[in-house]
């Protein structure tokens, strides 16, 4: 009788059950039942039902796994899901890692020599406490993304335990997420006219960018203080196609999601106010004046 585990490996976007074929072999051959089976790809909703659908066929514990948006599909799932075994949400434990040293002075160097505030030299002081509890064994996993998260996983050969990237038609996403472009309530109130033309920059931008990937790179890498190379690690290789703006309902329910997910693990004290924090007003003043500019472009 076989006591070992099912395995359920799920694919990622732009790819089907057969990517796993290799790994699929070598499991097989150690004596586990495995099954890869293939996404819609339509939504998220919809492959989360397929995977509930196959772990439901499921005879006995099963281990599920994901690359790339299969992690993503797989956090949906939730904590509910039928003969779902192993480590999961409810046997992870957050750990408390001292700061030693406030990280405000080497952003200020990387802002002097012209980076971002957000850039390598700031990111690296924002984490390197967390880096050195890693290496000490005080804790097994740490979150990075973006320079940071490019430049950890080179110099350090860490390995990606969770990949959270987002399928392409969710647009500008960090790890499945959206990116935010936020304003002070008082500021949308008392200057729509200032948010409003640094929204259209960003919109005048954007066709640029789309035709001009390589110059994208290199404003990016100069901006962070990344090597060339490692833009697309860090951020993503289309990374020149994520200027656009939306508030799509699917760019809300992520912002949702991970609403959610911080509230239930603490990290928020109360729910937000979707209504007051999401506000169509800039972006419809925005697109008004980059459309007017076109218009004033093609007259000229």
């Amino acid at each position: 009788m076989n006591t070992r585990p099912n395995i359920v490996l799920v694919h990622g976007a732009w790819a089907e059950g057969s990517c796993w074929t290799g790994v699929i072999e070598r499991l097989q051959e150690a004596g586990y039942n495995v099954r890869a089976p293939q996404f819609p790809l339509t939504s998220l909703a919809d492959d989360v039902a397929r995977l509930r659908q196959v772990l439901a066929f499921q005879d006995g514990p099963t281990i599920v796994a994901g690359h790339s948006y299969g992690g993503q599909i797989i956090t949906a799932l939730g904590t509910d899901a039928p003969n779902v075994a192993g480590l999961d949400a409810d046997r992870v434990h957050m750990v408390d890692v001292e700061i030693q040293k406030p990280y405000v002075a080497d952003a200020n160097a990387g802002h002097a020599a012209g980076q971002s505030l957000w850039g390598a030299r700031s990111q690296f002081a924002v984490q390197r406490d967390e880096i050195a509890a890693l290496l000490r064994g005080q804790v097994d996993v740490i979150f990075s993304d973006a320079a940071m998260g490019a430049l950890v996983k080179a110099f350090l050969s860490l390995v990606t335990v969770i990949d959270l990237t987002a399928p392409e038609e969710t647009g500008d996403v960090q790890n499945g997420q959206p990116l935010l472009l936020t304003a002070s309530g008082s500021l949308i109130e008392q200057r729509p006219d200032l948010v409003g033309r640094w929204l259209a920059r960003l919109l005048d931008a954007d066709p640029w960018a789309r035709e001009n990937p390589e110059r994208v790179t290199q404003i990016v890498a100069q901006d962070t203080g990344l090597p060339e190379d490692f833009v697309a690690a860090a951020f993503s290789p289309r990374v020149h196609r994520q200027l656009d703006l939306s508030l799509s309902p699917l760019r809300i329910a992520l912002l949702q999601d991970k609403h959610d997910a911080l509230l239930k693990n603490g990290f928020l004290a109360a729910p937000l106010d979707f209504q007051k924090l999401v506000d169509p007003r800039p972006l419809q003043h925005a697109r008004e004046l980059h459309a007017r500019n076109h218009q004033l472009h093609r007259a000229s």
